[in-house]
């Protein structure tokens, strides 16, 4: 047996909505770049999902998310973590989709992959308010 590798994080998109398609195939709607502009606060979005493709690694990982609002609470505290095989030769799509999300803050908010219990990836989004122009 092939001793546990962590993989290599590729890339994590932060979608409207995600969805797998037949052939291995998925369909990315509603790309965000870094930030998420709202009329007013608290707001909330039907759907919010994190898309990220890891690369070769070997063996079984414990998965978690985080998302800790601006002033450094966990939003995501009821998500248990969940399995995911890493295969040396291919790649590994972990998807996250929390339905629905809700925000109360504007600002900067931490967003965090553990594998095995370990930050593995971390990166951070930021809310806005926007004036609506009539």
């Amino acid at each position: 047996m092939s001793p546990k590798a962590l993989p290599k994080h590729e890339l994590t998109l932060m979608l409207d909505d995600i969805r797998e398609e037949k052939g291995g195939k998925f369909s990315l709607i509603g790309l965000y770049t870094q930030d998420i502009i709202v009329e007013a606060l608290p707001a909330l979005l039907s759907k919010l999902c994190f898309f990220s493709r890891l690369k070769g690694g070997e063996g079984d990982f414990s998965v978690r998310f985080s998302i800790k609002d601006p002033n450094g609470d966990e939003m995501l505290s009821k998500f248990s973590p969940f399995n995911m095989t890493a295969r040396r030769d291919g790649y590994s799509h972990v998807n996250f989709l929390i339905s629905p999300f809700s925000l109360h803050l504007e600002g900067k908010y931490d967003f965090t992959i553990y594998l095995d219990g370990e930050p593995f990836y971390e990166t951070s989004f930021f809310v806005n308010k926007t004036k609506v122009l009539n």
